[in-house]
């Protein structure tokens, strides 16, 4: 058996409000705060619905564990809830609507999953802070992720308004260029040189 600790990364369960509630069901904070989870080492845990921004707060348990939001309006498809939960009205599209919207919540968890699952280190890498970095732009979080001999280095920009611009040495962090961006917006995250500008609220991977 392994002695590693190994840390459960979640941003809610059935026994927290949903991670949408306390995101205020604002899109932005929605999409950004899976990238945060997703892209921090461990082992992440979605509890389902989230990759919805499903509604799910209040004292009573029940109302955490609403079934799964397949589809707008009453259809076959829908479970009922468990007894005593309260009605529910989500902020956000059924799964059946946010598949077939690129810019949805849902398809937002389904890059940033595919991008966690297409760079191991991700998730399971020595994190090490790029400090050159950092030390640039105060709302730039920045480390460096390691494992088998592979590094990417994964920067967010924590601003939800402004884009932010920084130098990324390559003397000091050996890299080609950007291997995946993550954005809430339209806006891409773009590099000329050694000079990268990223959206607010946007993440990069370079490698």
């Amino acid at each position: 058996i392994s002695d590693k600790i190994i840390d459960g990364v979640f941003l809610a369960n059935h026994d927290t409000g949903r991670a949408a509630g306390y995101l205020h069901y604002n899109d932005m904070n929605v999409k950004f705060g899976a990238a945060l989870q997703l892209f921090t080492p461990g082992k992440a845990f979605v509890y389902y619905g989230d990759e919805l921004g499903m509604t799910g707060s209040g004292p009573k348990d029940e109302d955490k564990r609403a079934p799964m939001y397949w589809t707008s309006g009453t259809s076959s498809e829908m479970t009922k809830g468990p007894a005593g939960m309260e009605p529910k009205e989500h902020k956000f599209p059924a799964y059946d609507v946010q598949k077939d919207d690129p810019n949805s919540v849902y398809n937002y968890y389904k890059k940033a999953l595919l991008i966690r699952n297409a760079f191991p280190s991700i998730a399971r890498g020595t994190p090490a802070v790029m400090e050159e970095v950092t030390t640039q732009n105060g709302n730039l979080y920045a480390t460096s992720r390691t494992i088998d001999g592979e590094t990417v280095y994964v920067i967010f920009n924590i601003d939800n308004m402004n884009p932010a611009t920084v130098t990324v040495s390559k003397a000091t962090y050996p890299y080609s260029g950007i291997a995946a961006t993550l954005n809430v917006g339209t806006e891409d995250a773009t590099i000329s040189g050694e000079t990268l500008t990223i959206p607010a609220f946007g993440c990069v991977i370079l490698k």
